[in-house]
């Protein structure tokens, strides 16, 4: 839905090779990914993609595949990244001392159970390439079938990726913060 909303040429690299899963709760899809998949393996296939691209792309994740994206941003290809937006990547905390290849966006959530956000983007910072945001709002904001699905942040943050999607060297104001729904 989200890449729908934002470009009609795109690639989703899902952990499940498009089989449709359906989850009672986010605990419970997250158990089922790292049974069948786990963090490692989704990374690969993040990375076997960009290795069969043969223009400039631009990477979007959501929480693990956050992750996944983060940890691909130093693989062999890296070069044929041009930016990569992720979306409280929690498992970013893993492998904080990446430098990555491009233009990198990190967009954190309030809180975390498992680490200190606030202490998390601050070294990350500092890291070149990157530029850490901040909102007020929760882990899966963006996803309509989370329970922290936020309307108003999801709008917004569709609106600037459609300009930063169509305009890969915009730099223009990204929605920082928001009230809760």
């Amino acid at each position: 839905m989200v890449a729908q909303s934002i470009s009609s040429q795109y690639e989703i690299i899902d952990p499940y090779n498009g089989q449709m899963v359906e989850f009672k709760s986010e605990s419970e899809a997250y158990d089922h990914f790292s049974r069948l998949c786990g963090l490692t393996a989704y990374t690969d296939s993040v990375r076997e993609s960009i290795s069969s691209c043969n223009e400039k792309i631009y990477l979007l994740g959501f929480s693990v595949g956050a992750s996944a994206v983060w940890n691909s941003l130093e693989s062999d290809r890296a070069s044929m990244i041009s930016k990569a937006v992720c979306f409280y990547g929690s498992r970013i905390r893993d492998n904080k001392t990446l430098k990555p290849c491009c233009d990198t966006t990190l967009i954190f959530p309030k809180t975390e159970r498992s680490f200190s956000v606030p202490e998390l983007s601050r070294f990350l910072a500092g890291t070149p390439n990157v530029k850490c945001i901040d909102t007020e709002l929760y882990h899966g904001f963006m996803n309509p079938l989370s329970d922290n699905f936020n309307r108003s942040g999801y709008l917004a943050y569709i609106d600037w990726l459609k300009r930063n999607f169509d305009l890969l060297s915009y730099n223009g104001p990204c929605p920082d913060r928001h009230n809760e729904e």
